[in-house]
């Protein structure tokens, strides 16, 4: 969103668990983890939420883990 295009990373991360959570109240499976992969990857924290989510995923049989959760919650990268 646009606190990931101002590079806002505390934003974003605030931004993303709200997504997470209304996602999760949804049932919306894929953005849900795709938000909670992008909260890790920025918060710099354990790398489980990331790895859970590719294996959720491959669970669900997509061909290309990475590609579809990318799509799912595409941010803006330095």
């Amino acid at each position: 969103g646009v606190a990931s295009l101002r590079r806002d990373r505390e934003a974003t991360i605030a931004a993303l668990e709200a997504a997470a959570a209304g996602f999760a109240r949804c049932e919306m499976r894929l953005y849900e983890v795709a938000a909670r992969r992008r909260m890790a990857e920025l918060a710099g924290g354990p790398t489980s939420s990331v790895d859970d989510a590719v294996t959720w995923a491959d669970a669900e049989g997509v061909c290309a883990p990475e590609r579809m959760l990318a799509m799912a919650c595409p941010i803006a990268r330095s």
